[in-house]
């Protein structure tokens, strides 16, 4: 039994060596790594006061020592005392590649008036920080209004169809990217419901049928942005889209001296094609605010495609005979109001 013993005691003890091996390997490793970050702090301390006391050639050597730490934030201070020392020393090319490297590093950085000198925070003003891409709820809830416009007339009868513009709501998930300070891109998935009614009368009855459709759009705008580094900018924009048509239906009211008749809900998704396209374009203002800003614009949608399947037009006869209804062919355009805010998530910096 004694044998046994030792035999499992000799077993484990390779098991134990390389549990502390590992345990003092990492001991040291945290121990090295925490005393070089600590060096890395005390050096920019270190180079800072050099500064402030006018020894240039010593603010060079050691913010250069400190572009070695692994941590961003030691980088970008390391820029920051290499741009202002190399305008010092009147390296101009050397200062600004410094001041870019270092907006790279920290692209939210703002000049402070009390402790950065005059001539960095012109250097600064010099370079463009561009928030190249952004997500936003570009419209959290927005309104649209829906004009039909009429590309071929059909009915089973002598009469004519008026037509009105109806109020809807849409919501809008925008994705910018941006070029530059001016140029841009900007890509929308676009829920919208539609609304829209026509009235005709025929043997001494009046008939108004509205129309609620819901689609969902997909723009894409290529856009101009005005008022180049301000807070408050304007844009605009144009391009073009495409949308798919989730679901519609037909609302009919009927007066006569009898009475009033009402069918609501009736289906009118398998009389409209799903696919339709046009050219878009849009305006507004967007507000600089915390991470990202607030946009407040318009939009409008020309159709150029018909919403009528025109091989159903006749294949219902409850409308055609009932109803004395066919529908026309026509475009629907769409003039939009939306609101929302938009956050940047990573930056370009330019020279």
């Amino acid at each position: 039994m004694s044998g046994d013993k030792r035999e499992c005691e000799y077993t484990n003890t390779p098991i134990l060596i390389s549990k502390w091996f590992f345990i003092i390997l990492f001991t040291h490793f945290f121990y090295f790594t925490s005393t070089a970050q600590t060096n890395y702090n005390d050096k920019l301390a270190e180079a800072a006061s050099a500064y402030d006391n006018g020894d240039i050639s010593k603010v060079i050597e050691l913010a250069n020592v400190c572009l070695s730490s692994s941590e961003i934030s030691d980088k970008a201070q390391a820029y920051r005392l290499l741009a202002m020392a190399y305008l010092i020393n009147n390296q101009s090319s050397d200062a600004l590649n410094a001041a870019v490297k270092m907006l790279e590093l920290n692209p939210r950085y703002k000049p402070d008036l009390l402790k950065d000198p005059k001539e960095f925070t012109q250097l600064l003003s010099k370079i463009d920080v561009v928030p190249a891409f952004s997500l936003g709820l570009a419209g959290m809830y927005g309104l649209n209004s829906t004009h039909v416009n009429v590309i071929g007339f059909y009915a089973p009868a002598d009469y004519t169809k008026s037509y009105s513009s109806g109020t809807g709501s849409h919501f809008r998930f925008a994705i910018n990217y941006n070029f530059n300070n001016t140029h841009g891109l900007e890509f929308n998935i676009m829920p919208q419901t539609s609304r829209y009614s026509l009235n005709y009368e025929v043997f001494e009855k009046q008939y108004k049928v509205s129309e609620i459709l819901r689609t969902i759009n997909f723009p894409l705008f290529y856009k101009f942005n005005f008022r180049k580094g301000k807070a408050v900018r304007l844009f605009a924009g144009a391009g073009f889209y495409s949308s798919v048509l989730l679901h519609s239906y037909n609302d009919f009211i009927i007066s006569s001296p009898e009475g009033k008749q009402e069918i609501k809900h009736y289906g009118s998704r398998t009389r409209r094609n799903t696919f339709n396209y046009g050219v878009a374009a849009n305006a507004g203002v967007n507000i600089k605010f915390r991470e990202g800003h607030i946009t407040a614009g318009i939009c409008y949608f020309k159709a150029l495609s018909n919403f009528t399947d025109a091989g159903s037009r006749y294949k219902n006869p409850v409308l055609v005979y009932d109803y004395l209804y066919l529908d026309d062919d026509f475009r629907m355009d769409s003039f939009m109001f939306s609101v929302g805010y938009s956050k940047y998530l990573n930056f370009k910096v330019r020279k």
